[in-house]
């Protein structure tokens, strides 16, 4: 339920993700060609209304097609770069990403021994880039396993992380219950306070990542994005778990904060395939990404969210692995005439008399007004099969 109530607030003006601007801080690597990393993460920060802080604990030279060569920020400076945020910029959040060596590993775990009291922690655990150069170095494993992991509220592995965090055989994460069995084991293991696990390294159409929490798990999926070749797009587990300390640092909840992420990254991967496909020699080499010389585009986050495509990008939530055929939001018969409704309880009267689509107008409402209205409305559209519920013109 809150799920599906998140989706209708943020269409409906967004004013859970709009209040006071929080402070989010990333401590992580820099990717000269701005795809991922720092570079990455401050975007997707934006993005959802925050201010970013960046601590950058390795340097790296990397084009599109590569990681060139790797410099882990000495450690003394990745604890001044600390210091004189904290004194200024407070975080509301923090998210880690490739740290490099044990020296920033153990300046980063300091940090969040005395973090501000109800500072969220997202962890990336990035152990090597997507083209497979080593990022984190054995004795920064150890200390990202021993003393940054057990103190994040969710950690965000990818299939290959989370085979290594659990000392699996590479490819052992497969399947859709191997997900799911990984990141209830993880979670146990680390001692985090969530797993989200990431799915775009499983087989089928759907990308499909799946949350572990003291609750269960539950499932959040998308199509993949064609266009953009066998790579992908570039840096879409930054704008992830970016956009995830985001949303915690807006106060919204765990999971509907990992729905929130997961529709800034799937705006972020269409807007890459739509700049793959206008690039020069497209044409000739479909997919630009997959022209000589070029690697994955990087992902391209919006410059606020909910955007004007803010429908399509929104995952399927569910508690059950999902399986095509998966219809996108608003599929079903074609919309003619639509009803007007000021209350919850007269959208439910419209769909008992026959009415498909009915909008639920509160436009002059306090949030909590809005809030207890949409949800209303949207229970009772949940226990209507045919209902499809607009809320304020979306």
């Amino acid at each position: 339920m809150r799920l599906a109530l998140l989706l209708l607030l943020l269409l409906a003006g967004g004013h859970a993700l709009r209040t006071a601007q929080p402070v989010v801080w990333t401590l992580a690597g820099s990717d000269s060609s701005a795809g991922a990393g720092v570079e990455a993460d401050l975007r997707a920060f934006r993005c959802l209304g925050a201010r970013g802080c960046a601590v950058v604990t390795v340097l790296t030279a990397q084009s599109t097609t590569g990681v060139a060569a790797v410099l882990e920020t000495p450690a003394a400076h990745v604890a001044a770069t600390i210091a004189a945020l904290e004194a200024d910029l407070p975080p509301a959040a923090v998210k880690t990403g490739a740290l490099g060596g044990a020296g920033a590993a153990r300046a980063v775990a300091a940090f969040l021994r005395r973090a501000p009291p109800g500072c969220k922690v997202v962890v990336d655990p990035v152990i090597a880039s997507s083209s497979g150069r080593r990022l984190l170095d054995d004795a920064g494993l150890a200390v990202l396993v021993a003393e940054i992991l057990p103190r994040a509220d969710v950690v965000c592995p990818n299939a290959p992380e989370a085979e290594a965090l659990l000392g699996l055989a590479p490819g052992s994460v497969a399947s859709p219950a191997d997900a799911a069995a990984a990141a209830t084991a993880l979670r146990a293991r680390l001692g985090c306070g969530a797993v989200l696990l990431k799915g775009g390294h499983l087989a089928g159409p759907l990308a499909a990542d799946v949350w572990a929490d003291a609750d269960g798990t539950f499932w959040l999926a998308a199509d993949r994005v064609p266009g953009l070749g066998a790579g992908g797009a570039h840096g879409t587990g930054c704008v992830l778990s970016a956009a995830l300390a985001a949303a915690l640092a807006r106060g919204e909840a765990p999971r509907d904060a990992a729905v929130a992420a997961k529709a800034v990254c799937g705006a972020a991967i269409r807007r890459a395939a739509r700049g793959a496909a206008e690039a020069p020699g497209a044409a000739e080499a479909p997919g630009a990404a997959e022209a000589p010389g070029a690697g994955p585009p990087p992902a391209d986050v919006p410059a606020a969210w909910p955007d004007h495509d803010g429908a399509a990008s929104f995952p399927r939530a569910g508690l059950e692995p999902p399986s095509p055929p998966f219809p996108r939001l608003g599929e079903g018969p074609p919309m003619t005439l639509y009803a007007l409704a000021a209350t919850a309880a007269r959208c439910a009267a419209l769909w008992d008399a026959g009415v498909v689509d009915v909008q639920l107008r509160v436009k002059d409402a306090t949030p909590a007004t809005l809030e207890a209205e949409v949800a209303a409305a949207a229970q009772h559209a949940l226990a209507r099969p045919a209902a499809r519920l607009w809320v304020n013109d979306f």
